[in-house]
């Protein structure tokens, strides 16, 4: 008998939300073949099966939070059968009863009234139901659950929030003047990129400095440039350089301490329909231009679905958001913990430009760096982002 229990996905991850069995109780499964998919604070990971065996005592149904080692369910040889005690264990688990966020903690809803009520009986729902039903104070009692005898999942209060949405309310606003508004839920992934964002904000000292930059040569080299790479793909192979001529860039703040990173691994943020990611490209300063350039294809395709295996969101020691495709001309990135620097990128706009006496229309690029200032200051970020501008206005050189 082989237990299945919640792995350890990311360095950090402390629970997993449990997204859906790929595999039905009852059902053989093969080792490597995929048995359930989770959620975590960053992607949405599949899980292989550990071992050959049926699928059995499944303890956590879909929509439940789960602790990193916890027991999920258990994987029987053939003719085996599931122990008497582990069936009970299974049983308890799943009619377990966690208690829902304080509503005088959660931010103000409208409220939400459901005229489909259940028939009786104790309302069984998931932690993470019981979050989202008391964030938009819906009325479980007055649920259909569609998980297993009747269970209330987060899809449940979601097609409620939903529904109520389509006959928005209104609420005093500052001026006393109503406004309509709809709810939309917060995917777990967005929500968690908040709350880093906000504490980096909070604790964190972060000072930016702003270059601009001569793409002229850059786009010249780029047309000349088998496959035509992207300007992200230039700007990883660069940014990888600079970091190698700066190691004192290249470091985080830690527990009181200074550390600097071995590797070069330069993070892309990319939107993904369940909120911002950040994919990296790990060591970065070996690789050509044309892998980066591959490598940041198989990004964009992952990105399109919102899934990432772990290991292409850890260990990033630098990252890069360019909203220049998006038409920002420029803009300041909040310092992506527990990297010490973020690489802002605006779009290139020819702009007029002094060049030897005269005036000249130059395809001109905005960068800015945010950097922590617990591990950096001015004196050392400002020669990176200096190089790191020479590096793109030579490339020829460089590459």
């Amino acid at each position: 008998m082989h237990e299945v229990r919640m792995p350890r996905l990311t360095h950090d991850m402390q629970l997993g939300i449990l997204v859906d069995w790929m595999v039905k109780e009852g059902k053989f499964v093969r080792r490597g073949a995929h048995l359930f998919e989770v959620e975590t604070d960053k992607a949405t990971v599949g899980v292989e099966a550990e071992a050959d065996g049926v699928l059995a005592g499944i303890c956590v149904v879909p929509g439940n939070e789960v602790p990193v080692g916890a027991m999920m369910a258990y994987l029987l040889a053939p003719g085996e059968e599931l122990p008497a005690a582990a069936a009970q264990s299974a049983a308890a688990q799943l009619s377990a009863q966690t208690t829902p966020p304080s509503p005088s903690l959660l931010p103000r809803s409208p409220t939400v009234t459901i005229l489909d009520p259940r028939a009786g009986g104790r309302t069984i729902a998931s932690p993470i139901a019981k979050r989202l039903a008391a964030k938009h104070s819906v009325d479980l009692s007055a649920l259909r659950g569609s998980g297993p005898r009747g269970r209330i999942l987060e899809r449940d209060v979601l097609a409620a929030v939903a529904a109520a949405s389509a006959q928005p309310e209104a609420e005093i606003g500052i001026a006393g003047v109503g406004v309509e508004y709809d709810i939309v839920p917060l995917s777990a992934i967005r929500r968690r990129t908040g709350e880093r964002l906000t504490a980096s904000w909070a604790v964190t000292p972060q000072f930016v400095l702003e270059a601009s930059v001569d793409m002229t040569e850059a786009m010249r080299w780029r047309e000349w440039a088998d496959g035509k790479p992207s300007i992200t793909a230039l700007l990883v192979r660069v940014v990888a350089a600079a970091l190698r001529a700066h190691p004192e860039i290249n470091v985080t703040f830690v527990d009181g301490e200074l550390r600097r990173y071995r590797r070069v691994n330069v993070g892309v943020a990319v939107a993904t329909p369940v909120g911002l990611m950040v994919p990296v490209v790990h060591d970065a300063d070996l690789l050509s231009l044309q892998a980066i350039a591959v490598r940041l294809e198989a990004i964009q395709a992952a990105a399109a679905e919102g899934r990432f295996a772990p290991a292409d969101l850890s260990g990033g020691t630098l990252t890069i958001s360019n909203l220049g495709p998006l038409g920002i001309d420029a803009f300041t990135a909040v310092v992506n913990p527990p990297q010490a620097a973020i690489l802002a990128v605006g779009q290139i706009i020819s702009t007029p430009v002094g060049r030897n006496g005269t005036i000249e229309l130059r395809p001109m690029m905005c960068l800015r760096l945010s950097a922590d200032h617990r591990a950096l200051d001015g004196a050392l970020a400002a020669p990176f982002l200096s190089d790191f501008r020479a590096m793109l206005e030579n490339l020829w050189r460089l590459l």
